[in-house]
């Protein structure tokens, strides 16, 4: 088994270790409602999520395909929307920051000729995006929860904090992105480290990622408006995930106000993203738990209904992503043995 075979099954196996001992503490003490709620499951409407998961990767596709022909990202739409659904799939299950996909991506594009600075650059600014997203609905989701249900003060709190750090780090990534000398200071300051640790040509590689990103800024300020496109496919993205998540309820009978569906789901977003655990996974399906039983679900109706949206939304576009990342990597390799 070669290094990459090896690496893939690593990441399996970690993903499936913490998920299943994530499923023995939340599901134990609730079995015998949880076991019942599966039984009385409408697996019919699992066909339909998994639809609407395949639209809403597709929506993230696009997104990434308008963001990366700003950032000059030179290779077929097709190549470029395929490598995009591959490594948001992975990013979205074992990502801390994106670390995971954008290795993965910037490895398929280099294949394709496309430089690794410009395919960051593009990456970040598309991942500033959705956090662009989500600091603007939040606020309004926080809001809109408070007026609709009686909130314990505890998570109340709990969501005010989770508000105030996403609104932090999109403030620090909107300077980063588009102001150069907040982005050069960083960027020297890294230098200086790179310098005591010895790091090689970390400079070099640091003024060319800057490059890219003010190549990037300034192709958005001449045309706005792709910056509009880009978030119809992610708020189209956001709203069928959405949709997927109701799905996965109204499987088990429940029936919940879309607006409050997709505020919950937001809320549960940001409290997976500040945990920094790989994929948010525990974080955000307890949040998300803890949400639908503010709007009177039971308690293993939701850990039933969660894990559903969890295993169609997120586990299985991560093992397809796998299993194409190897077929990819595969065929580069037959390839280059018929050269050999």
């Amino acid at each position: 088994m070669n290094k990459e075979s090896n690496t893939r099954a690593i990441a399996m196996w970690s993903i499936f270790t913490v998920l299943f001992v994530f499923l023995i503490v939340i599901i134990v003490p609730y079995r015998h409602e949880f076991i019942s709620s599966l039984l009385q499951m409408r697996a019919s409407l699992l066909f339909a999520a998994v639809v609407v998961t395949a639209l809403s990767y597709a929506l993230a596709g696009f997104g990434f395909i308008v963001v990366g022909k700003i950032f000059g990202l030179h290779m077929p739409r097709r190549k470029m929307f395929k490598i995009a659904i591959i490594t948001i799939a992975i990013n979205y299950l074992t990502s801390i920051g994106g670390v995971a996909g954008y290795t993965i991506r910037t490895l398929l594009m280099r294949r394709e000729g496309v430089r690794p600075r410009d395919t960051i650059a593009a990456s970040l600014f598309f991942s500033y995006l959705y956090t662009f997203t989500v600091a603007a609905i939040l606020p309004f989701a926080l809001l809109y929860l408070y007026a609709v249900s009686d909130i314990p003060l505890l998570v109340g709190a709990i969501f005010i904090i989770s508000a105030v750090l996403d609104i932090a780090f999109f403030t620090l990534a909107t300077l980063f992105i588009f102001d150069t000398n907040w982005r050069e200071k960083i960027f020297n300051w890294i230098g200086h480290l790179g310098r005591l640790a010895r790091w090689i040509n970390i400079e070099k590689a640091l003024g060319g990622f800057s490059g890219a990103l003010k190549k990037g800024s300034d192709a958005l300020r001449q045309n706005p408006g792709r910056i509009a496109v880009a978030l119809v496919f992610i708020v189209g993205d956001f709203i069928l995930s959405a949709g997927v998540l109701w799905l996965s309820l109204f499987a088990f009978g429940i029936s919940i106000s879309p607006l409050a569906l997709f505020a919950g789901f937001l809320v549960s977003v940001v409290v997976g993203l500040i945990s920094m655990i790989p994929g948010g996974l525990g974080s955000q399906d307890i949040s998300l738990v803890g949400i639908l039983a503010i709007f009177g679900v039971s308690a293993g109706q939701a850990i039933a209904a969660v894990l559903i949206f969890r295993v169609v939304y997120y586990i299985i576009p991560f093992a397809v992503a796998l299993l194409s990342y190897g077929y990819i990597l595969k065929g580069s390799r037959r390839r280059k043995e018929r050269y050999i």
